[in-house]
């Protein structure tokens, strides 16, 4: 990265006659950098996601380890996407949600964030915590519970009804951006590197028999498991999701349009979410997603809806339940004294229901 070594290093050197070195992942140049910036380097790198842009269309990049480089740098490879589209999105790897302020001030538009370690840990209240904090953040992270260097959902607790709820209920998460890692699609249990929250023997997530079986697929031969017999359940869900999702987008990406829900008992692995616009009338402008995160057991609860109700002037005493992982779209009227729902929630379910 330049072309003399970090005034830091220099008194352990015995000779400053070779040329300088990077070992990986030992040095970061953020912090550690020289005085004399390789510009020839520094150009051919900040020309990379142009090229891709001129000659494929890119609108979007993720930088690998961005927050290593030093800060002109990054500056260099962002301004140059920037100036031939304004609207480029860069995503930030940080994995630290209280590091989104710095990636904000660097012009990211996004960062990964931690939902791969937060999700999937319900009884510890994480995911409860990771979906109601998320819209304190200063940009978007991404909601999803799996990455390609995490386990896979359908290999944790609560297995494929954990990966199922999950994926339903991150398309809503506030100032979240629906992630769905390369085969969780079709609830791939084996994972692809075992780079972040892996666990002891997590490569060996199938059968003894699978040829797969202790494979990972960013470094061996590979294949998803594309047959197995319920590989269109994920994708069927996901497009009965897609005109609620249309519909309510303006809203879904607007803070300032979402209210939590909370229940009796205070249960941590209760998730609600509510959106809201105004209207003329007053009807079909609120949208509640409330999902039962423990994967095993049923529960009845009665969460309040009079924050919500306020804010959106709605005073309807039915609606609609638009989706269900566990029944058919109905009316829906179990609603008590105006403000409280009255709710049952199967084990993973995830409702959505219009008022």
């Amino acid at each position: 990265m330049y072309e003399d070594f970090p005034k830091e290093t220099k008194e352990f050197l015995d000779t400053t006659d070779r040329p300088p070195y990077i070992l990986f992942d030992t040095i970061k140049s953020n912090m550690y950098h020289g005085e004399k910036p390789n510009i020839k380097l520094w150009e051919k790198l900040a020309d990379i996601v142009p090229s891709y842009q001129r000659r494929f269309g890119i609108d979007g990049a993720r930088i690998d380890m961005g927050h290593a480089l030093p800060s002109k740098l990054l500056q260099m490879i962002i301004s140059k996407a920037r100036e031939n589209d304004e609207d480029f999105s860069f995503i930030a790897e940080e994995l630290q949600v209280s590091n989104a302020q710095f990636a904000y001030d660097a012009g990211y538009n996004m960062i990964i964030g931690n939902g791969f370690t937060m999700e999937p840990r319900v009884f510890e209240g994480k995911l409860q915590r990771f979906i109601m904090n998320s819209n304190t953040l200063p940009l978007p992270l991404f909601a999803c519970g799996e990455t390609h260097d995490t386990p896979r959902l359908a290999a944790r607790e609560g297995n494929e009804v954990l990966s199922k709820m999950l994926t339903v209920l991150n398309m809503f998460m506030p100032n979240g951006v629906p992630f769905i890692n390369s085969g969780q699609e079709v609830f791939e249990r084996q994972p692809m590197n075992l780079g972040l929250d892996s666990r002891e023997n997590e490569e060996y997530n199938l059968s003894v028999n699978d040829p797969y079986n202790g494979k990972l697929a960013l470094f061996d031969k590979y294949q998803f498991h594309y047959t197995n017999n319920r590989r269109w359940e994920l994708p069927d869900i996901l497009d009965s999701l897609k005109p609620i999702r249309k519909k309510w987008l303006k809203e879904l990406t607007n803070n300032k349009s979402f209210e939590p829900i909370y229940s009796d008992g205070n249960s941590q692995t209760f998730i609600g979410l509510a959106y809201y616009k105004r209207t003329k009338t007053n009807k079909d402008n609120v949208l509640i997603i409330m999902a039962n995160g423990n994967p095993y057991h049923e529960v009845y609860l009665k969460p309040n809806i009079e924050i919500i109700r306020s804010l959106s002037h709605n005073g309807e005493e039915s609606g609609r339940l638009l989706f269900s992982t566990h029944e058919g779209p109905r009316s829906f009227s179990q609603i008590i004294n105006h403000n409280i729902l009255d709710i049952h929630l199967g084990a993973g379910e995830v409702k959505i229901i219009s008022l």
